[in-house]
C-alpha cells in the first residue's frame, strides 16, 4: 500500500537547518520513496515498507549524529500528490 508521510524534524540545536537539511537530502537518497519539501514540512511518498524503513533508518540517524530533535507526522494512505476534487465541499 502506498503511503504519505508529512514529517517536520525540529533539532534541538542552533544549526537546526543543517540537520534539517541533511534529513531531507537523506530522505531523498532512497529509490522508490518521493520527497517533496514545503516551506514547514516534508511528503514523503511510498510503499509503506519502504517509507517506514527509510523514515526509521533517518530518524535514528538524526538521533545518534545530531542529539536530540523533535518529529511531528501525519501517516495517511495513498499519495496526497494527487488531485482530490473539494468542490462537493464548498
Amino acid at each position: 500500500m502506498t503511503f504519505t508521510v508529512e514529517i517536520s524534524c525540529y533539532p534541538l540545536t542552533e544549526d537546526y537547518l543543517r540537520v534539517v537539511d541533511a534529513f531531507i537530502r537523506n530522505m531523498a537518497k532512497y529509490e522508490g520513496i518521493k520527497t517533496i519539501t514545503h516551506h514547514s514540512s516534508t511528503l514523503v511518498i511510498g510503499e509503506g515498507v519502504d517509507v517506514f524503513a527509510a523514515l526509521q533508518t533517518e530518524i535514528e540517524r538524526t538521533f545518534t549524529d545530531e542529539g536530540k530533535a523533535s518529529f511531528v507526522m501525519k501517516v495517511l494512505g495513498g499519495d496526497l500528490t494527487e488531485t482530490v476534487d473539494i468542490e462537493q465541499y464548498a
